[in-house]
């Protein structure tokens, strides 16, 4: 792991109002690993050869990523089978928005579990299965605008979304 805040209790602790800007990681499994966080913006950050750019678990609330270069570059020796440059997994993680980034190389660019209330715009997106992926049972307020989206795998999709219920 890189970036990985000290334990808490979720729902007892959480880590307000944290800022990251210009760093570099490289060679990690997960850059950016966060849950119980309020408040967390992540700014000019350059990543690369890492299996997971971001991930935010439970109770990740008011995430701002934005003007990063996410680049995959074949990516860490070891780590979990699926690659992805945002993956948005825990519940209650609310009000993200991903803004102006550069995601390369990795199998999702954006990997959404059960998250509400996403914006995802402007940003540049090379990747080999999804552009965006829709999983689980709970995207209520996603926003995607103004992105570009370039896919390279066989039957790669732009965004895909798996059966939700209508609202």
């Amino acid at each position: 792991q890189s970036i990985l805040p000290s334990g808490g209790v979720v729902g007892a602790d959480s880590r307000d109002g944290l800022y990251f800007a210009r760093l570099r990681i490289y060679d990690f499994t997960h850059a950016f690993l966060l849950a119980s966080t309020w408040e967390t913006h992540i700014f000019e950050c350059r990543v690369f050869r890492c299996n997971h750019a971001v991930s935010l678990g439970n109770y990740a609330m008011l995430i701002r990523v934005t003007n990063c270069n996410f680049t995959f570059e074949g990516g860490f020796a070891t780590g979990t089978a699926n690659k992805y440059g945002v993956e948005l997994l825990g519940a209650v993680t609310e009000g993200a928005q991903l803004r102006g980034n550069q995601i390369f190389g990795y199998q999702r660019a954006l990997h959404i579990a059960d998250s509400i209330y996403v914006v995802f715009d402007s940003n540049d997106c090379s990747s080999s299965v999804y552009g965006v992926s829709l999983v689980g049972s709970a995207n209520t307020g996603l926003v995607i605008s103004n992105n570009y989206f370039e896919l390279s795998g066989n039957n790669a999709v732009g965004v895909f979304g798996a059966n939700l219920g209508s609202e």
